[in-house]
């Protein structure tokens, strides 16, 4: 859905799922679509009259950058009365209701799942402004500190912190590096086991990492996730699972609903360094994901563009994650034991 509007919501997710969300939680975060449209040089994204001439300015779903959820706008007329509709549409935590420390927000929040305890951080607005993403920070250590029981814990959050997705980069856009920067090292510190996120329309999954903060260029396997004896990084696969420490793998698991196709860029695709509407050459290539034997044609280097889920299994000792196809057939396993 392109605005994150109430019908597009209905159409989209729950007239899609009604079964299994009358039979599962739902655990959602938000992400740039859930804020509406802004106003935008549409010349990014397609040709059309009038590009040859300049900037054709348009209301684009999921561009705005505002961390504001009452200026949400809906069709490009102005913010609307009625606010976020994510907000409107679900109840969650504020007062640490299901584990954790009280947010005292909807944009973040905290649930444990039997023996998970799950983080959902607001990637989208909170993180867009200096003061609300330190105090979403100092919520997350609290959180974590009241939740050291639970035998695992993951954080969701909608922007993922290292990807080369079909036109989204971790190295050049703003709220991947803040999530990066400010959050990865608070993920380590306090245990976190494993990071999903969204935003790029296909599936990568990282090393076992710690450390790495900086540009993809900047990453060193032996310096920043587990080796094995040769020095390679390890898969964590369920022959020689990861140990639990402090490393995490994070995971982009974009393509339930749409997955990620090549579409070259045009030259004026590109703005502030950033591509709009095409894949870069370096579409699936981050060095700090797991590398994939090219199977087929919609398997890169380093991750897939097949539409998919993630399925974990959790046991008191063992975290098992899948990433299983349209078809059913699993992809990629990563298990974690104590």
């Amino acid at each position: 859905y392109p605005a994150g509007t109430d019908d597009e919501w209905q159409g989209a997710f729950f007239e899609i799922y009604p079964d299994i969300s009358r039979s599962a939680a739902t655990i959602p975060t938000i992400g740039n679509h859930e804020m509406g449209v802004a106003a935008m040089n549409i010349c990014l994204f397609v040709e059309m009259p009038g590009c040859d001439e300049g900037e054709v300015i348009y209301p684009v779903g999921g561009t705005s950058m505002s961390s504001d959820p009452d200026s949400y706008d809906g069709n490009g007329d102005g913010p609307d009365e009625a606010g976020l509709p994510y907000l409107n549409i679900f109840t969650l935590p504020t007062r640490a209701e299901l584990g954790g420390a009280a947010s005292g927000t909807e944009q973040y929040y905290s649930s444990n799942l039997g023996n998970v305890h799950i983080v959902s951080l607001d990637s989208q607005l909170s993180n867009s402004d200096d003061d609300l993403r330190d105090a979403m920070k100092d919520w997350l250590i609290a959180d974590l500190k009241a939740s050291q029981q639970q035998d695992w814990k993951i954080v969701i959050f909608h922007h993922p912190p290292y990807s080369k997705g079909e036109n989204h980069d971790s190295d050049l856009e703003k709220r991947e590096i803040d999530m990066r920067q400010t959050f990865a090292p608070v993920f380590e510190q306090y245990g976190i086991d494993a990071v999903y996120g969204g935003h790029a329309h296909n599936y990568e999954r990282s090393w076992y990492l710690n450390g790495h903060y900086g540009m993809s260029e900047t990453f060193d396997a032996h310096e920043h996730a587990t080796t094995d004896s040769q020095g390679s990084a390890t898969f964590g696969g369920p022959d020689a699972p990861y140990k639990q420490d402090d490393h995490l793998v994070y995971t982009v698991a974009g393509s339930s609903g749409k997955a990620g196709e090549w579409h070259p860029c045009r030259p004026e695709q590109f703005a502030n360094g950033q591509a709009f509407g095409c894949t870069m050459d370096n579409w699936l290539m981050h060095p700090a994901h797991r590398t994939f034997e090219r199977l087929d044609k919609d398997y890169r280097q380093h991750g897939i563009a097949r539409l998919g889920s993630v399925v974990i299994d959790a046991t008191a000792t063992s975290f098992t994650s899948r990433f299983v196809d349209y078809r059913g057939e699993v992809l990629d396993t990563f298990v974690i034991q104590k």
